[in-house]
């Protein structure tokens, strides 16, 4: 029995492994523009922040949890297939950050002609128009190093481009009416602007 015991004893101290040592990520190399903002419960948190116009912006972040990453753009969780989800080593780490700090965001499709195209989006099952382009409702917010839409924006585009194709002289000729009713409000604008400017002249003229 005591044999038996110290067996077991042996036989679980020989298979026992060594408990892994934690990475210090304080020597992460961070690209230019990333910072460690905080760590608890939630992970660890790295972010890249850029400054557009009068603010800084929260451009990429990446989130350390039990050696699993996750990341995301403009604050919007990222699932995109070539990137690694898992790290042992701070070297692993290091590759993580160069490479997503250099996956480009994907810019949509902002092509001028798909701009003009008249679909409600609401309705659109492929699509959505924001301010400056369309963007595919599966985007992946960033694209691989060289491209500038990720798969699904280039595959939008290819469908928008079919339906551009169709759209019926009616259609053109409305939106050649909409720009031209366009360009006549901001003459009459800046029309406006000269005559006032004149009026005020005048007057200081008169002053004189």
């Amino acid at each position: 029995m005591f044999l038996g015991s110290l067996g077991d004893t042996v036989m679980e101290e020989s298979t026992s492994q060594p408990a892994e040592e934690p990475i210090d990520h304080t020597l992460v190399s961070l690209p230019k523009d990333w910072q460690w903002i905080k760590s608890g419960e939630e992970g660890l948190f790295a972010v890249k922040m850029v400054f557009i116009g009068k603010r800084f912006h929260n451009l990429k972040s990446i989130r350390l949890m039990n050696k699993e990453v996750h990341y995301f753009a403009k604050t919007k969780p990222l699932t995109p297939p070539h990137l690694a989800d898992k790290y042992q080593s701070i070297k692993e780490l290091d590759d993580i950050f160069k490479y997503f700090d250099d996956a480009p965001l994907c810019e949509g499709c902002p092509e001028e002609e798909l701009m003009l195209l008249q679909i409600d989006s609401t309705k659109d099952a492929d699509g959505i128009r924001k301010t400056h382009c369309w963007r595919s409702k599966s985007c992946e917010l960033i694209t691989l190093p060289g491209e500038k839409k990720c798969q699904s924006c280039l595959c939008l585009k290819k469908l928008l481009t079919k339906r551009k194709s169709r759209v019926s002289p009616m259609d053109k000729l409305k939106k050649t009416q909409t720009e031209l009713k366009n360009i006549r409000m901001k003459n009459q604008r800046a029309l406006t602007k000269i005559m006032v400017i004149a009026i005020h002249l005048n007057d200081l003229s008169c002053l004189i």
